[in-house]
């Protein structure tokens, strides 16, 4: 059988009607060419020898009996091919090409064809209401199904298979003409079952509560280990893969990222008081005070970038000094309105005369300024004392690193100094044994003074702009530590 919208019923393959037509057709001009000799010849009329007379015309007569069994026939439909043509002219629309109406099983605009039977009763129709149309297309689907199951029954017989051909001819998926067959052999109906239903869900909503408990006790853990503390606490729930785990995570926006270190001490009821009584104080003296923040850092030769590039498969290498040598530290006091207020720079690390040492040097800085210095409660800073009297010392609450300035300023200068000092003739240099003796000094004093000419080409990185912005960016804690939240990060 021929394919609707793929092929027309001109491409059928040639039946015994037609051959006989053929045949006749054939004989008839054999004769004429058998006679063609002959001065007066009696040649017969071509009708009823594979030709008729329609309108006068003489046309050929490919067929005398149907092309197909009239059940067939009542199946055949237009496309929506002619939706534009409205069904009028017959190269376009199959039933006006078959001399048959167009009916509810067509594609084309019903409103506007002019090919339908009972165009009345169908104008009439077009008044009742959207329910009724909607009833109108159920008993469109009823009615062709019962189409295609008395064409399956009446001409090619019982069974799934016999329905191939009825398929094809309306333009029916084969395994949908299958499963409706199918279907109504063994369920006796035709119309088609209620689609979805409930969704099972196997993790319930107390086994993600349950896993947000675990995620917040212990962040780090697999997902073996999640699933196993998971089956420990709820015993009775139903068992599921470490693998459903992960897909329950990503529905709960729960993402695998970096996790970043959080001293144990940092929230002890004692430290959230101390933040408490900082705030309260910081709060009074920043509106009638100039606030300077002290820190100090260390770094070395090897204080470079951890991070580089290299092509796919290979490894990036940097060149490096045989030897770190000793740590150089940096102590640093920088505020919001003068940006670096002071810097010093010593071998090893800094003890509490140090200190005292840059607090004087500091303190000539901002002479005839009402100033507090604030630094945190190391062993090195709790003997200092107060250079001027107009100056104050403060200590910040312990494990409170986000309440000090100072580390975004050493953050910001140190990724300075290892853009500097990574560069490879920098680290050549810093082993130029010929340099060091010109100088008559050893090579260890030769690094310190070529880490020191690093840090000071970099010391503009940390200015009054971004002093002011950190500065911003610390009191946006100060509200959390006035309620005695706890603060993570």
């Amino acid at each position: 059988m021929f394919r609707l919208a793929r092929k027309s019923e001109n491409a059928m393959p040639p039946n015994q009607d037609a051959l006989t037509q053929h045949i006749k057709r054939t004989n008839y001009q054999a004769g004429i060419f058998k006679r063609t000799l002959q001065a007066t010849s009696d040649v017969p009329s071509p009708k009823h020898h594979g030709w008729k007379i329609e309108d006068g015309n003489l046309v050929v007569d490919w067929m005398t009996l149907p092309p197909a069994p009239n059940s067939v026939m009542e199946l055949v439909h237009c496309t929506s091919s002619c939706k534009k043509s409205s069904c009028s002219y017959a190269s376009k629309c199959t039933c006006l090409e078959n001399n048959v109406r167009c009916t509810d099983l067509c594609n084309c605009a019903r409103k506007l064809c002019s090919n339908i039977a009972g165009q009345a009763s169908f104008e009439d129709d077009e008044e009742d209401d959207d329910d009724d149309h909607e009833a109108a297309e159920f008993d469109i689907e009823e009615d062709y199904l019962k189409k295609l199951l008395k064409t399956t029954n009446s001409v090619w017989g019982d069974g799934p298979q016999e329905c191939i051909s009825v398929a094809d001819t309306i333009g029916v998926n084969r395994s949908t003409a299958r499963g409706i067959v199918r279907r109504h052999l063994q369920e006796g109906q035709i119309a088609e079952r209620p689609r979805g239903g409930p969704i099972h869900r196997k993790v319930e909503d107390e086994m993600k509560q349950c896993i947000e408990e675990i995620l917040n006790e212990n962040p780090v853990l697999t997902l073996d280990g999640i699933n196993r503390l998971l089956q420990e606490r709820l015993p009775d729930k139903p068992r599921i893969r470490p693998r459903t785990v992960g897909k329950v995570l990503n529905g709960m926006l729960y993402t695998f990222k970096l996790v970043r270190r959080c001293p144990a001490e940092r929230n002890r009821p004692d430290v959230i008081q101390s933040r408490r009584d900082y705030a309260a104080l910081f709060l009074g003296e920043a509106i009638q005070r100039q606030i300077v923040f002290i820190d100090e850092c260390g770094f070395n030769v090897w204080t470079v970038r951890s991070h580089g590039r290299a092509l796919r498969g290979d490894r990036a290498y940097r060149q490096v000094s045989e030897q770190k040598g000793r740590n150089i530290s940096i102590i640093l006091a920088v505020s919001s309105t003068f940006g670096f207020v002071h810097h010093s720079m010593r071998k090893g690390g800094t003890n509490t005369d140090r200190l005292q040492i840059f607090l004087d040097e500091c303190a000539q800085n901002v002479a005839g300024v009402e100033t507090v210095f604030y630094y945190d409660g190391t062993p090195a800073h709790r003997g200092a004392v107060s250079p001027a009297e107009e100056i104050s010392l403060r200590l910040l609450p312990p494990s409170s690193p986000f309440l000090k300035i100072c580390v975004n300023a050493i953050s910001a200068l140190k990724a300075a100094i290892k853009n500097d000092i990574s560069r490879p003739e920098i680290q050549l240099e810093m082993k130029n044994r010929v340099m060091a003796r010109q100088q008559r000094i050893p090579l260890g004093e030769y690094r310190k003074r070529v880490l020191a000419a690093a840090a000071e080409r970099n010391m503009d990185t940390v200015t009054i702009r971004k002093c002011n912005s950190w500065f911003r960016h610390m009191q946006t804690y100060l509200p959390r530590c006035l309620n005695g939240n706890c603060i993570e990060g």
